[in-house]
């Protein structure tokens, strides 16, 4: 699913454009979880964090809730946050 969104506030404009391979929609037909395989065999943290920013874009761009980053290779899946959530947490 190609992801645009624009995101202003009083500083800054953030463009964000991607591709998440997966949406997943609640009953009322809003996105509610954003999904994204990656294909890295043993990725580093670094890697890993900037995945998580990724996801937060496509979540924050989106409204979903949640994120969930799939490392096909070994198995791993990392739920994230959007950043919203975070700071309300």
């Amino acid at each position: 699913m190609t992801v645009f969104a624009v995101q202003c506030d009083a500083k800054q404009t953030n463009y964000v454009g991607g591709v998440a391979d997966a949406l997943a929609y609640d009953a009322s037909g809003f996105v509610d979880t954003v999904i994204d395989w990656k294909t890295d065999v043993d990725p580093g943290a670094r890697q890993v964090d900037q995945y998580r920013a990724q996801l937060r874009d496509y979540l924050d761009a989106t409204g979903a809730k949640r994120g969930l980053l799939v490392f096909v290779s070994s198995g791993l899946v990392l739920d994230v946050e959007g950043r919203a959530a975070s700071m309300a947490a």
